[in-house]
């Protein structure tokens, strides 16, 4: 192609600006789509923080080798193939989450064959950009210094801004990954157009066969775009064993709702991962409330997760709780909880309108905004009215636990947590030395905690890494086990800076034929033969690592040691 250098001045503006508004696009579709494959690899492999390294890496190591193969394209076809770049940026950028998606839920083995493909090839064409823009500002522009400048300077601001889209817009609302693509793939496609467009406005009889390009590539991603739901469906169902009755994705977790065809028992999933089973999770439930609950005073009652409703069940069964609050990051997760019928049944409607009410972050130190619950006791034929009885007062905070704790200015006599599993980096933090320490600061000097603690069969170092952990934050600990059918082994561990062991707990319930609330799973005996661990399963390792924020140690013991056997 020969040089078309121009001299109008009013020309090098448009072009100037051709150039400065493609690489803004192309910067901004870049980084988002170093995100959105990096978070679709979170999301199905777990761990966080390796999988964003690992494609984040792979992407720069892409990019080096893309601006290397960009000089096999010819000077005499650098616009057809910026343009081509571009479109191919498009189809592979929107396609990428549902494709990625269908091929962990068909072909699981090799899905990753298809995850670095992606990866692969969307970081070289990315690569190319920048070097294949600089040969075109030779063929148009005689001062090429400033050009390559502004080439460089809205490329890093696009980026920029496209930082800004993924972490105030895109993880704000609850448009998903595979329409999320569709929207960032249409920079890559308009950038490519513009450029198109006027570079070739001289030769436009001649270029028929491109613009049909373009038009097919925008109807190919406008009929993928209006079909992506159905096909998402579609693959989501494939994923799991029974049929799907709801299904959300909030900017914290993906909920699935599913019911089973032969036992009509409903699963929770979070992320993919059991939450609960309505035909066994009172096992679990009680197993997690009713000990700790029965022990001392409970007056004030701090649930920290437990989004589902179903511990915030257990709690409210004993009468004499005045005060409960439970913390849960998760908004959508509470009214998902709130007001689907199946989670109203599953968790006994614990999230009641008139009974609970949920306050924003602000109001962590509020001391008189507590909504009273009421229980119905009957028809008084005299007075020929209602009666209640005063329960408790409840409140939901959507704030991160952590937050929570540092900012409250209240002690609780009993504190239940209830987090998924450290399997990733910000789930680690929460069973961090720090965490339990600030746990301690807000427990009542007699009071108790347990927590939810993995698998002591499954994740035998994590279990007993997160005891060891507590212990270090002051706490002296009793760890238990039952088996939940859903999860199998399941372990709590609970907590208290008064003097707590085995057999203090085996003295305190031995002679209890029941708890004071009704159960239906767990009884004393029960919890007592759950203090029990077979030789194989006791802590073996006098030297485990505390767990802290400096050194998240329970992160590769729960992924790398935990579940390799199973």
């Amino acid at each position: 192609m020969q040089n078309k250098i121009t001299n109008n001045k009013s020309e090098k503006k448009y072009i100037l600006l051709l150039f400065a508004v493609s690489m803004f696009f192309t910067g901004m579709s870049g980084i988002i789509n170093e995100y959105i494959l990096a978070k679709l690899s979170t999301d199905i492999l777990g761990n966080s923080a390796i999988q964003w390294g690992i494609v984040i890496g792979v992407m720069l190591l892409m990019m080096g080798i893309g601006g290397s193969i960009q000089l096999l394209i010819k000077n005499n076809q650098l616009i057809t193939g910026f343009v081509t770049i571009e479109i191919l940026l498009a189809i592979l950028g929107s396609s990428a989450p549902i494709v990625v998606l269908w091929a962990f839920g068909y072909t699981s083995h090799n899905f990753l064959l298809f995850l670095y493909f992606y990866i692969i090839f969307i970081g070289l064409l990315v690569g190319a950009e920048i070097p294949l823009l600089i040969r075109l500002s030779k063929l148009y522009l005689k001062e090429t210094t400033h050009v390559i400048s502004l080439i460089f300077s809205m490329d890093y601001i696009g980026s920029f801004i496209g930082t800004l889209v993924w972490l105030f817009f895109i993880i704000k609302i609850k448009l998903p990954l595979y329409k999320m693509s569709y929207v960032v793939a249409s920079f890559n496609f308009i950038a490519a157009l513009i450029t198109f467009l006027y570079l070739t406005k001289t030769e436009r009889n001649k270029n028929n066969g491109k613009i049909i390009i373009f038009i097919i590539t925008s109807f190919m991603i406008i009929y993928s775009f209006i079909n992506s739901d159905k096909w998402e469906n579609l693959i989501y169902q494939k994923l799991f064993k029974d049929p799907i009755i709801y299904k959300i994705d909030t900017p914290y977790q993906s909920i699935v709702l599913t019911r089973n065809s032969t036992t009509k028992k409903h699963y929770l999933y979070i992320n993919g991962n059991t939450q609960l089973y309505e035909g066994d999770e009172k096992i679990y439930h009680e197993s997690l409330v009713i000990p700790a609950l029965s022990l001392w005073n409970r007056s004030r009652v701090l649930i920290l997760g437990g989004g589902d409703g179903c511990a915030l069940r257990e709690v409210l069964k004993f009468k004499d709780v005045k005060e409960v609050t439970l913390v849960d990051l998760d908004p959508e997760m509470i009214k998902f909880a709130k007001n689907n019928p199946i989670m109203k049944k599953i968790n006994n409607n614990s999230f009641k309108d008139s009974r609970v009410q949920t306050l924003k972050a602000d109001f962590i130190n509020y001391t008189d905004k507590q909504k009273d619950i009421y229980k119905e006791k009957g028809y008084n034929f005299e007075t020929k009215l209602y009666e209640y009885e005063k329960i408790a007062k409840v409140n939901v905070f959507n704030v991160d636990a952590k937050k929570f704790l540092e900012n409250v200015n209240k002690f609780y006599d009993v504190v239940i947590i209830d987090f998924p599993d450290p399997n990733n980096i910000e789930l680690t933090k929460l069973y961090s030395l720090e965490f339990f320490i600030n746990v301690k600061r807000k427990l009542s000097k007699n009071g108790v905690f347990v927590m939810q603690s993995t698998s002591p069969t499954y994740s035998k170092k994590a279990f007993w890494t997160i005891k060891k952990t507590m212990e270090a934050a002051g706490f002296n600990t009793v760890p238990y086990h039952i088996d939940v059918p859903s999860f199998g082994d399941w372990g709590f561990i609970m907590g208290s800076q008064r003097k707590i062991n085995k057999d203090y707990l085996i003295s305190r319930f031995k002679n209890l034929k029941n708890w004071e609330v009704k159960t239906k799973e767990i009884d004393p005996a029960t919890f007592i033969s759950s203090l029990n661990f077979r030789k194989g399963l006791l802590d073996d390792n006098k030297n485990y690592i505390i767990n802290t924020l400096a050194n998240p140690v329970l992160l590769d013991f729960y992924l790398l040691d935990g579940w390799k056997d199973y």
